[in-house]
């Protein structure tokens, strides 16, 4: 069953902690990285062409939108976020894994999120729909058998 909180549990930091961008949280972080969250989320998902801010903002209101006072999540986000590496590579709680965590939560709204811990972003199986002929673009349809050629 998916998700529809768009909740994760993570370990982070010194403890789990529950993560949540809903409406006003999704409208904040936009407003402060000044892009839509689906620019926001690809470039937290290429683990590439992100800003500290996207990270950073991530999962400071992720914390606000799991129900942590706001004053706190800010605590903890300086205390785990500034100042550490952002994307350490045995560390499966690292700022970069952590805020993709987050943002696929709010995505794909997965009651359980695969293992984070290699920090690639996981997706969906693509489904082939029915109406699919395996042909490719622009490959006709041939109505001849092989014993007509």
């Amino acid at each position: 069953m998916a998700n529809l909180k768009a909740e994760v549990t993570l370990e982070w930091g010194d403890d789990q902690y529950l993560f949540a961008l809903k409406a006003s949280q999704i409208e904040e972080l936009e407003k402060l990285c000044d892009e839509g969250i689906g620019r926001i989320a690809a470039r937290v998902f290429s683990r590439v062409d992100f800003s500290y801010k996207h990270v950073r903002e991530t999962i400071r209101l992720g914390l606000i939108g799991g129900g942590m006072p706001a004053v706190e999540a800010s605590r903890l986000t300086k205390t785990y976020v500034d100042g550490v590496p952002m994307d350490a590579v045995y560390d499966p709680s690292s700022t970069v894994k952590t805020a993709s965590a987050i943002l696929q939560a709010v995505y794909f709204g997965w009651e359980d999120l695969p293992a984070a811990t290699s920090g690639e972003p996981v997706s969906p199986e693509p489904k082939q729909t029915s109406g699919s002929t395996g042909r490719r673009r622009g490959e006709r349809a041939s109505t001849r058998t092989q014993s007509e050629k």
